[in-house]
């Protein structure tokens, strides 16, 4: 098979321009900011999200892309645990691979790209990668059965998809029960919504994969609780940033970011309070013995 170019110049060559999808996520980041809200994310949930993703057989030497990395937190990770794997990592954002890119220029791998692309439109060789992983896109994109075709074409034979993502439906559970929680997750959903986005994409992923070919279609559950590292201080949905965010776009009143922020902190100070908070890995892998018709 042909074997990445992770040159710069070999992707800007391609012209991987990206305009439309995951336009929310680019105001979520404070990508020179303190505290980094994408990082503490990544932070919070990757001894659990790596253990499932050994258990679903990624390797150190394979051909990895990493599909919508923003400013690369994730995929650093990725790096740092597969010293020999070739990784691609891609993003509709400018400004987040210009990140990437700075982050990783001291001490960089030879092995580790980034650069402008789609998740519907890689531009990579087909039959090219061992796995594409996607964390946290699906929920941004408009037609999610896209990428998952883009997915299957870039994939080699035996190669495998593992996206992981969220439903606002199955949030998770708190004690003692916090109303309110209700009020953000539904601003959140209104926001994705009119961005083409759906924050309850974690139940359509199984069928998705499905009709995408795959076989060997799983869900796996990455369950964090408030004994958690990095969710002892606060449940990720009232995170400032994304609160922050909400009141930008007129979506909750600052009247109500202020209820919100208190109705948190006196959860927070409740003696024996507890929240769980879910996300979801689906994952396929491209059949061996057909080829899409």
């Amino acid at each position: 098979m042909t074997p990445f170019d992770f040159s710069r110049a070999h992707f800007r060559a391609r012209g991987l321009v990206s305009r439309l999808y995951g336009r929310f996520a680019p105001l979520l980041r404070s990508l020179d900011g303190s505290p980094n809200y994408l990082e503490q994310q990544v932070e919070r949930s990757w001894q659990k999200e790596w253990r499932t993703l050994l258990d679903l057989g990624l390797r150190d030497g394979a051909d990895i892309v990493d599909i919508g990395c923003g400013p690369g937190h994730f995929t650093r990770k990725l790096a740092d645990q597969l010293p020999s794997a070739r990784i691609v990592a891609l993003d509709a954002d400018s400004a987040s691979i210009a990140h990437a890119g700075r982050t990783f220029s001291n001490g960089g791998r030879d092995c580790l790209s980034f650069a402008l692309g789609r998740a519907e439109h890689t531009g990579l060789p087909a039959e090219s990668a061992d796995f594409v992983l996607a964390r946290l896109v699906f929920q941004h994109l408009r037609n999610p059965a896209d990428a998952v075709r883009e997915a299957y074409r870039v994939l080699r034979q035996g190669g495998k998809l593992i996206v992981t993502d969220i439903d606002d439906g199955l949030f998770g559970m708190t004690q003692p029960e916090l109303p309110e929680l209700a009020r953000v997750l539904d601003a959140y959903g209104r926001a994705q919504s009119q961005r083409g986005g759906n924050r309850r994409i974690a139940r359509t992923l199984v069928p998705l994969l499905r009709e995408g070919q795959f076989c060997d279609v799983r869900l796996d559950t990455i369950t964090m609780t408030s004994d958690d590292p990095g969710m002892s201080n606060r449940l990720p949905q009232f995170d400032p940033a994304p609160l922050g965010f909400l009141v930008r776009s007129n979506l909750i009143s600052r009247r109500e970011y202020s209820e919100l922020r208190a109705a948190h902190d006196k959860f927070v100070r409740t003696p024996g309070s507890f929240a769980v908070v879910l996300s979801f890995m689906a994952s396929g892998t491209k059949p061996c013995d057909k080829k899409r018709g």
